[in-house]
């Protein structure tokens, strides 16, 4: 069989090679389906911005205005269980901002001390009338969670910068409906300058709404060392329009809020409130810490993070694999057997025209097979008998000798393959030997063989045969 592109075989394989390439695809009739049917961290259709089936995050963002109370009670929240006794700082003004958007939370602050501390307050540089201004920002991850991690927090006072790097971990996420917590762990440091004595130092801010609608919010902010909580604040804030907080904060008698125009910066979705860019959380950083947007995408891609989680090429189902093995082997077993079964008609076609040509090299009667009478046939076996020049005890051909005449003729020695065929067909009952009735059960099997072989002019006495040429029918 000779094996080409055109061959029906041979095209099924790189069909069946080429669906099975394919079919690796997730999601198809024959593989595991996508992740993205199960888990919406695969889905590109399911957005990641925080605010996506998260109530809390839309309710918390807004201008909120109010007064922090800093309490060294380890286990009081509300400020009705603590007393002016129990502060360890003034009491602090704050003007807090809230800005959700997209993937980003941005946190700003205004913050100024007033009044008087109490006699047992240990943080005396704490003086009455310090100021400062606090960024922090939170971007949502590819978890699609609700979860933001938190990045580092900068605050800018009337006499120092201060900025602490966050440990992994540092989350912001919804503790209910109604409230945020941000946690912010700081990267340790060495305590009482040994260098092997390390403080783990955290924040935790919860912010919640007292309702739907979120006209106020209660403010914890917790103070942890080595898991220890140490202080915390508390403050309920009330919601004021961006107008009022501007005017707010402009009356404010402390120069330090002013901007050059004597009014105060009031960034909504911009990552710090001071215009210096040596302290801002601008796009770039951003969007190099791993935030997911399309913003970043678009503009920062060099700085852009893929998502981790991409539907890859799954494996083809078991019982698919089962069948397609299955159907493999079948398929080899049918091709093997179409070559066999060709080889095998071939083997035929050649061992009846050897035998055809070998027997016309003899044959004294010149007819067309079609034609033969019995006496014919049976002078013609008589003859094979006396050019064999021995029979077995009933007067038959053997194996051996029959393979010896054949291989004598001009065409050369017989193949052992071709013969083995000729000599199945020849010997029907299977007896080692040719009988007469098997003799002529071959002949008229090979009348065609006979008649092209007898065109091509062998038999003849010119070409060596012994059929008279004055004999041959026109």
């Amino acid at each position: 069989m000779k094996l080409n592109s055109n061959n029906p075989s041979v095209l099924l394989l790189f069909l069946l090679t080429a669906g099975a390439v394919h079919a690796r695809r997730c999601g198809t009739l024959i593989t595991d389906e996508c992740k993205s049917i199960w888990d919406e961290r695969y889905d590109t259709n399911v957005p990641t911005d925080l605010t996506r089936g998260q109530p809390a995050w839309q309710r918390i963002g807004g201008f909120f205005t109010g007064v922090i109370y800093t309490y060294d009670v380890e286990d009081a929240y509300s400020k009705s269980e603590v007393t002016p006794d129990n502060q360890i700082l003034y009491p602090t003004y704050t003007f807090l901002n809230i800005t959700v958007s997209g993937t980003r939370v941005y946190r700003h602050k205004h913050l100024f001390r007033f009044g008087i501390a109490a006699p047992s307050s240990s943080v005396a540089n704490f003086r009455q009338g310090y100021q400062a201004q606090c960024d922090s920002v939170a971007i949502a991850t590819w978890e699609k969670d609700g979860i933001a991690k938190n990045l580092r927090t900068i605050c800018s006072d009337d006499s120092a910068e201060s900025s602490e790097e966050l440990e992994e971990g540092s989350m912001a996420y919804p503790i209910d409906d109604f409230g945020i917590t941000f946690e912010e762990i700081l990267k340790p440091k060495p305590s009482n300058e040994d260098e092997d004595d390390f403080s783990s130092v955290a924040f935790a801010d919860t912010f919640k709404c007292n309702s739907a609608a979120c006209p106020k919010i209660t403010v914890i902010e917790e103070q942890f060392e080595s898991s220890k909580r140490v202080s915390f604040e508390i403050a309920e804030m009330s919601r004021v329009s961006e107008e009022e907080f501007i005017a707010l904060v402009n009356e404010a008698p402390y120069e330090y809020f002013a901007g050059e125009d004597d009014n105060v910066p009031v960034p909504t979705n911009t990552g710090c409130l001071n215009e210096r860019e040596d302290r801002c959380h601008t796009d770039r950083i951003i969007c190099g810490a791993g935030d997911p947007s399309d913003f970043c995408l678009k503009n920062y891609p060099a700085q852009y993070d893929k998502t981790p989680y991409e539907d890859e090429d799954e494996d083809v189902k078991p019982g698919v694999v089962a069948a397609l093995v299955i159907f493999s082997v079948l398929f080899v077993m049918f091709v093997i057997f179409v070559v066999y079964l060709i080889a095998r008609i071939n083997q035929t076609v050649r061992s009846r025209y050897f035998f055809a040509r070998r027997m016309l090299e003899t044959m004294k009667v010149d007819k067309s097979l079609d034609k033969f009478t019995a006496e014919d046939v049976a002078s013609e076996y008589q003859r094979l008998k006396d050019k064999v020049g021995r029979d077995n005890d009933d007067g038959e051909i053997d194996e051996d000798s029959m393979y010896e005449f054949l291989s004598t003729g001009e065409l050369g020695y017989m193949g052992w393959g071709d013969f083995g065929v000729l000599w199945a067909t020849l010997d029907r009952t299977g007896s080692g030997a040719v009988s007469f009735l098997e003799f002529c059960s071959y002949m008229g099997h090979c009348w065609k063989e006979f008649n092209e072989v007898k065109n091509d002019g062998v038999g003849h006495e010119e070409n060596g045969g012994d059929v008279p040429q004055e004999e041959t029918e026109e």
